[in-house]
């Protein structure tokens, strides 16, 4: 299975959040690793990857969805946007999310503008502008350090 996030990013969740990446990861089979970006890819190479896997998740919750085009979803929700994930898996995570961070309309992760994802499956990352960077929000209550 693919768990699509940021070198930066996981850093990011694991130090100033308090654990949340060593929560997530224990909540999720795999493990992304912190690193950096040594494969490069363009966008269209990166999106088409996680597309076309069997179970891709991509976290977002700044509002505007990475693969459903501007307006996406509602600002501040708690949101996964699915790429032929298993319903399982997709259900497993927001339960997962929902057992840690109870209130729906808060942050919990933030994607930014640009960064890069891993791949487990491949064991490579894809740097791309395009592709986003997973970091965590600030106002994310319930994982202060």
């Amino acid at each position: 299975s693919d768990l699509w996030l940021c070198g930066a990013g996981w850093g990011n969740v694991t130090t100033v959040r308090g654990g949340f990446g060593s929560w997530l990861a224990a909540k999720l089979p795999a493990v992304v690793p912190p690193g950096p970006c040594p494969v490069s890819a363009s966008a269209a190479d990166a999106y088409a990857l996680v597309a076309g896997s069997a179970e891709a998740l991509l976290i977002d919750v700044r509002g505007p969805a990475v693969f459903r085009g501007a307006g996406g979803y509602p600002a501040g929700a708690v949101n996964v946007a699915v790429l032929g994930v298993t319903e399982a898996r997709r259900a497993a995570f927001v339960a997962a999310v929902a057992e840690e961070q109870p209130d729906p309309a808060a942050p919990v992760v933030v994607i930014g503008a640009a960064g890069s994802g891993y791949s487990v499956t491949a064991g490579r990352w894809l740097c791309a502008a395009g592709f986003s960077n997973v970091t965590v929000a600030a106002a994310a209550r319930g994982f202060a350090e």
